[in-house]
């Protein structure tokens, strides 16, 4: 058995990436450590780096760990190496109480029988299923003007009646959890008059929606769904910022951070309707007709750009789409950015690298994502 450190971190979490939805879980934890995330864990795998089977487990050896719930989350392709490690490589410690956060429920036998083996009672809290959106653009929109202005974020003093509500908390180490979470992940809350929380939803620290609850008195109003919309929302604007304010990205380096851009449907549109909605739509449908001609023509009054623009009139009008496309980043206006104190501003070819990753034809999306990742 190994225990991963941080370079070896992220390289679990592109393996784990691969295996999507199943190691959906266990990938959660990996994705919120590699991105600096407070936590009292440590990562445990067979063999390295070709791993069959990952554990996530308290850190012994943080002090922290005893002051939240004792919680084990794995995923495994290999019932074998599995077994071994519960049973006899002693992967987890089972002489205190800890619940295991999350696994394949084909599990669920060898861990009975390990535990039957250690003389350790076990018992099924709940069953969960996996709901993946495969489509945003199906979300509704349901934020009225009204609710808009009663949307917030939770604050510590909120960490009480949240902790109150959540069926695995009500006592102190729930509700240093529910703090942590406040503290340093995305919070979306409904407000009533008194700006007092009356509807709710967290982010876990595996990086998956949860505690979703609206106060009995206040149900029936829709607030759960336009909640779990708005979350939606902001991932969104989350990254947008990021790209933003890491100022030069490549392509490459933005589907790394964000791979499920290249293999959600819609996922790109979506961004852009919700960044832009006043033009999101002109965009895609008056592209040719209009925007082709007036970018093309912008762009022939920049040195930058000659090379590309080149017998363009002879071209036809989907070639000319193609070369209106690449060279936006000369018409449209460059941003700066910041490292420390110095401010920056890239270069054309710096603009139009980030803008568009141009490949050879006859090049796969699927080998593109793969490289990405």
């Amino acid at each position: 058995m190994k225990i991963l450190h941080s370079d070896e971190l992220k390289i679990a979490e592109t393996t784990l990436y691969a295996h999507l939805p199943k190691s959906i879980k266990v990938y959660g934890f990996v994705f919120a450590m590699n991105r600096g995330k407070p936590h009292t864990l440590e990562v445990l795998v067979d063999t390295w780096p070709d791993f069959t089977t990952i554990i996530v487990r308290p850190d012994p050896n943080n002090n922290r760990a005893k002051d939240f719930m004792k919680k084990v989350t794995l995923y495994s392709t290999d019932e074998e190496v599995l077994r071994r490690m519960l049973a006899v490589e002693d992967a987890i410690d089972w002489s205190t109480y800890f619940l295991i956060g999350g696994c394949d429920l084909r599990h669920s036998p060898i861990l009975k029988e390990t535990a039957a083996s250690r003389g350790v009672s076990i018992k099924g809290l709940s069953l969960v299923h996996l709901m993946t959106l495969t489509e945003p653009s199906h979300l509704p929109e349901l934020i009225t003007s009204e609710l808009e202005s009663r949307l917030s974020v939770l604050n510590e003093s909120h960490a009480n009646v949240v902790n109150k509500t959540w069926k695995f908390g009500g006592d102190d180490k729930g509700y240093r959890n529910i703090l942590k979470l406040i503290r340093y992940f995305p919070t979306c809350c409904i407000t009533d008059e008194n700006n007092q929380p009356v509807s709710w939803v967290l982010l876990y620290d595996y990086c998956a929606m949860g505690m979703l609850h609206t106060q009995p008195e206040h149900r029936g109003k829709g607030y759960a769904k336009a909640l779990v919309e708005q979350y939606m929302k902001e991932t969104s604007i989350h990254r947008a910022k990021w790209i933003r304010d890491n100022g030069t990205k490549t392509m490459m380096e933005i589907f790394k951070e964000y791979p499920r851009l290249l293999d959600t449907p819609g996922m790109i549109s979506q961004d852009f309707l919700i960044l832009n909605p006043d033009s999101a739509s002109k965009l895609t449908e008056n592209w040719v007709p209009v925007f082709k001609d007036k970018i093309l023509q912008f762009a022939s009054r920049e040195k930058q750009s000659l090379d590309l623009l080149s017998s363009v009139e002879l071209m036809s009008a989907e070639t000319q789409s193609d070369v209106a496309l690449q060279v936006l980043p000369v018409v449209l206006p460059t941003s700066v950015y910041k490292i420390g104190r110095k401010t920056f501003k890239p270069t054309f070819i710096e603009t139009r690298k980030a803008f568009i990753d141009i490949q050879p034809s006859g090049f796969r999306l699927e080998d593109y994502r793969n490289l990405a990742l």
